[in-house]
């Protein structure tokens, strides 16, 4: 996941990851190590390049690109994501706590127009 430390809708990925036992490598743009010789902005560009979108974060599994986390948060009420993480041979834990919704800056929680 490509993402930013101080970012609201990063941490509630995070959150969401971790409330199902869900490991996942992050790599925080914002970071000292990123920042360097502007290396943060040539990922965010290459990132823009590859999902056709500027947000953060992005999600990919299994080298394909999953989306960002409000794409996410729809794939996994549709039942996607739980197969693409089984497919991709990822293991998390099943038992139902929370929607997913209730992780998600209440900026997001606005309706949104489906593609």
């Amino acid at each position: 996941m490509f993402a930013l430390q101080r970012c609201e809708t990063s941490k509630s990925l995070r959150a969401f990851f971790k409330q199902f036992g869900i490991e996942c490598r992050v790599v925080d743009l914002d970071s000292a190590d990123y920042r360097e010789n502007a290396f943060s902005s040539r990922i965010r560009a290459r990132l823009v390049e590859l999902t056709g979108g500027d947000t953060l974060p992005q999600l990919f599994l299994g080298g394909e690109h999953v989306g960002s986390a409000t794409e996410i948060f729809d794939s996994w009420r549709a039942g996607v994501l739980q197969r693409r993480l089984l497919d991709n041979g990822v293991n998390y834990d099943r038992r139902p706590r929370f929607g997913a919704d209730t992780l998600l800056p209440s900026k997001l929680m606005q309706p949104r127009k489906r593609a």
